[in-house]
């Protein structure tokens, strides 16, 4: 019996999943293990992001930015990204099926300092690059909102908001 200080180790039932599966005999026991393994690998691999921007994630620190609006890390005037545009979207809309789920182009600018001149830079929602390294900061594109609903209905210029999350990183 489990108590509540046992907790959930992903390599034990990784092991526990292997004997199953190399163990004899061949049954329905074998497949359903199989399939179990599956979904676990999946829902185990990973996304190209790094713990320290998932943990930053779940913890609040993407902040979303609309069109001309900037950011920075708290507490840290040294970088400030501006938005200035979502250059494509061609996410499915949310009433359609889809074969792929499509990409969004996010035209972001980097400044150094209060008075440094606007350097622009390209994220994409879906393929690479999703993020970018200036000087010792990462930032990252996490999520674009809104979500396209029909396909006769684009998104307005103005409605965008990029969820961007900045963290430091070592040199």
């Amino acid at each position: 019996m489990r108590t509540a200080s046992d907790s959930f180790v992903p390599h034990q039932v990784l092991a526990n999943m292997t004997h199953i599966l190399l163990s004899p005999p061949w049954s329905a026991r074998r497949a359903l293990g199989l399939c179990v393994l599956g979904v676990l690998l999946t829902a185990c691999r990973n996304e190209g992001t790094s713990p320290a921007a998932a943990e930053a994630r779940l913890a609040g620190a993407s902040r979303a930015l609309a069109p001309g609006e900037e950011m920075s890390k708290p507490g840290d005037t040294s970088l400030f990204v501006s938005l200035i545009g979502v250059t494509q979207d061609s996410r499915c809309p949310a009433s359609v099926v889809c074969v792929w789920a499509g990409d969004a182009h996010v035209q972001l600018a980097y400044r150094l300092g209060r008075s440094g001149p606007s350097v622009p830079f390209t994220l994409k929602l879906n393929t690479a690059p999703r993020d970018t390294i200036i000087g010792t900061t990462r930032v990252t594109l996490d999520s674009l909102t809104p979500y396209p609903q029909e396909p006769t209905q684009p998104v307005p210029a103005s409605s965008y908001r990029a969820w961007l999350t900045m963290e430091a990183v070592a040199r």
